[in-house]
């Protein structure tokens, strides 16, 4: 009947200490469960015949055993997880997709609820334990309160992309400050400290081909004259023709490469293909003019 009866692990350490020694308040006072839940299982024992109250001066124990509080729980979210909930969306707090429906917030909500409500900690909890579980349940609670509201959810998730919109222009302008920063190294003749802005400004914005080119330029500038130089910004100027076929740059580096190499029928078919790109690119026209005099 014991396992029928589907009990939880705190209901199952309550259950174990009826011993028919203790009283009713000792139980209570157990700290296991919250007050109401733990009046409501006795209640449950007794109605299903597995246990019985006895008159008050029946129980005549000759030593009472203190009840040893239980310990605190380990909170069901790890404290850097909990401190993080701040910096995720009130979706990420409940664990449900942003699409998800009332139903499916409520249902997140009341299982969260359940584990890290304060009351399960017990008397005996530090303060700093309960000061803990309670900022983790008003996180649970007002990601519950604003969606399963109609409109604070609606206004949330307006909120919400207008953040997004102006994380991206903020990501996107720091990204080409730092390209613009690492032109200026190129010009002042340090290719290893635009290396470094270049791929931040690539980092920052992936899906611009210019970061990438300039980055496999000053890649090979910074670490050339060698054949795994070559190697590793071909790569990258790869990456930035495949972002963008028609980026002259990308072929005038890839033709510079190839003619220090000493391979000069590809450098100029590469500047050849800047050209086609770009007909006023200069750089291509100059490479182009050197190239038939030599």
């Amino acid at each position: 009947r014991f396992q029928d009866m589907g009990l939880d692990p705190e209901e199952a350490q309550l259950y174990a200490l009826i011993d028919g020694k203790r009283t009713a308040r000792e139980l209570l006072d157990f700290g296991a469960l919250p007050l109401d839940d733990a009046r409501k299982l006795l209640y449950a024992l007794r109605c299903a015949n597995m246990i019985h109250f006895a008159p008050p001066d029946a129980i005549r124990p000759p030593a009472p055993q203190p009840i040893v509080p239980r310990p605190p729980p380990v909170p069901n979210i790890a404290e850097p997880e909990a401190q993080d909930l701040r910096r995720g969306t009130l979706f990420d707090v409940l664990g449900v997709r942003p699409d998800a429906t009332e139903l499916e917030v409520r249902i997140a909500f009341a299982a969260l609820a359940k584990e890290n409500h304060p009351d399960r900690l017990g008397p005996d909890a530090s303060a700093e334990a309960k000061a803990f579980a309670e900022d983790i349940f008003q996180q649970i609670s007002t990601a519950h309160d604003t969606l399963v509201d109609r409109q604070k959810r609606t206004e949330y998730e307006l909120a919400g992309a207008q953040r997004s919109d102006g994380d991206e222009v903020d990501r996107i302008l720091k990204a080409e400050q730092r390209f613009r920063e690492g032109e200026a190294l190129l010009r002042q003749g340090n290719p290893a400290s635009a290396m470094e802005a270049f791929a931040e400004a690539s980092r920052l914005y992936p899906d611009e081909a210019e970061f990438h080119a300039c980055l496999g330029w000053a890649t090979w500038l910074a670490l050339s004259p060698d054949v795994q130089a070559a190697a590793q910004a071909r790569a990258l100027l790869d990456k930035a023709l495949a972002l963008n076929p028609r980026i002259d740059r990308a072929y005038v580096f890839r033709g510079r490469i190839a003619r220090a190499l000493g391979r000069g029928e590809e450098a100029y078919a590469e500047f050849e293909k800047a050209l086609l790109c770009n007909p006023a690119c200069t750089e291509a026209l100059q490479e182009l003019r050197l190239a038939r005099r030599a």
